[in-house]
């Protein structure tokens, strides 16, 4: 192989890694402020107002299903799956309790 060919594959597989860094920072940095923008996620909030922003942004199905023992994630708000060993369906009720 000629020492430019070789060149030219070192500068572009440089620019290929830096093409494919640029895009995670930006990916991350828009996931970042997308979860940002949802007042529930604000501390600085009270309490009502985060819940009520919270509330308003889940649909039915997700309401009923973060009430089950096995609660999906949502991701669209950022809300990770859980299991708490108990269920809100008929009262709060424990397993084994």
């Amino acid at each position: 192989m000629k020492k430019t060919e070789k060149n030219k594959r070192v500068m572009f597989s440089g620019f290929f890694v830096e093409a494919i860094l640029l895009f995670i920072l930006l990916l991350g940095s828009s996931i970042v402020v997308k979860a940002q923008e949802f007042l529930f996620r604000n501390t600085n909030l009270p309490l009502e107002t985060r819940v009520n922003d919270l509330v308003s942004r889940l649909t039915l199905e997700e309401k009923v299903l973060q009430m089950m023992e096995n609660a999906p994630a949502i991701d669209r708000l950022g809300i990770l799956a859980f299991n708490w060993w108990n269920e809100t369906l008929h009262g709060v009720a424990r397993s084994g309790v």
